[in-house]
């Protein structure tokens, strides 16, 4: 089975923009700073405001804000966190046991054998009207969305697409869409679980909670398959006043199958012959398509997107 994602490695750096990837919207009043993308991308692909990752689990969720002093763990990032290694998990099929994968057990699970847990919330989980995590808040956005950017990802990484892979992709979005859907009326998922619900979850499990200030002000985000490192915020802010969306694409395979060593197979699964590779596959397909995914539902056409090998 491939390396990375959908069956790709990344053979160049690119600095572009969204383009038809972005599906957000700013303020009209908003305006783009060439210059300083500029800069932002050459130091981002020079690695300049890279830091040593403390472990190759994907932990941390992709949130463009400054973490508070101290309470950045220098984790993998992945889309939404813990909460995106759960979707990740749900939609592989066969599926596992539907106990396996409610938050909770899900949580405890990873806490138990030694694997971080984490999410975030900010001051909007305090008035009671979201956790902060747009991940979290808004699955339902993130997954509709699938439909409309896999292709134009792989675009981006002129991927050759033969008609068994594509087949395989699209299978598996659709299946992240219907586990990422929620009930309009109560807003819980699949699962019967809303926002508060899924945080109490890593609460519960002792995971990490980090509390992200302010609003989004991300000029983009940094995409990277640089393998044992993550992005400084702090270094990117102080050095070039800027913050940026980040994605540790590099971390999702031994994530995946860190996860596959734990998670108890299902019935369906061992009578299937189903595979540590395929479900691997599926995995790290799914946090692919999810981070890009919710990055297009945070990000307009006009946004940085850069790419680092």
């Amino acid at each position: 089975m491939p390396n990375q994602a959908l069956g790709f490695d990344p053979t160049q750096r690119t600095s572009t923009f969204f383009g038809s990837l972005g599906l957000a919207v700013h303020p009209e009043d908003w305006e783009i700073d060439y210059e300083l993308n500029g800069r932002v991308a050459e130091a981002l692909l020079e690695g300049s405001c890279d830091v040593e990752s403390a472990g190759s689990i994907a932990a941390t969720c992709m949130d463009d804000r400054l973490r508070p002093p101290g309470q950045d763990p220098f984790r993998p990032n992945v889309g939404g966190g813990g909460f995106g290694l759960l979707y990740a998990a749900r939609a592989v099929t066969p599926a596992y046991d539907r106990d396996t994968l409610t938050a909770a057990n899900f949580m405890n699970l990873l806490a138990s054998n030694g694997l971080p847990v984490y999410a975030h919330i900010d001051e909007d989980y305090e008035r009671g009207v979201a956790t902060g995590c747009a991940f979290n808040d808004k699955i339902a956005l993130c997954g509709s969305t699938l439909s409309q950017v896999y292709e134009e990802t792989l675009q981006y990484f002129g991927y050759d697409k033969s008609e068994d892979t594509m087949t395989r992709v699209s299978e598996l979005a659709e299946r992240v869409k219907a586990v990422t859907r929620v009930n309009d009326d109560n807003h819980c998922d699949a699962f019967g679980e809303d926002p508060k619900a899924r945080l109490d979850a890593v609460k519960d499990a002792g995971g990490v909670i980090g509390f992200y200030g302010g609003p989004h002000l991300g000029i983009g985000a940094d995409i990277s398959f640089r393998e044992g490192y993550t992005l400084s915020r702090d270094t990117l802010f102080n050095d070039l006043g800027a913050h940026m969306f980040h994605v540790d694409a590099w971390s999702y395979r031994p994530t995946a199958e860190a996860l596959v060593s734990i998670l108890p197979r299902s019935e369906a699964q061992r009578e299937g012959g189903t595979t540590d590779d395929d479900i691997i596959w599926q995995m790290v397909t799914g946090m692919f398509l999810n981070s890009f995914a919710a990055l297009a539902a945070l990000n307009p056409p006009s946004s940085l997107l850069v790419i680092r090998a």
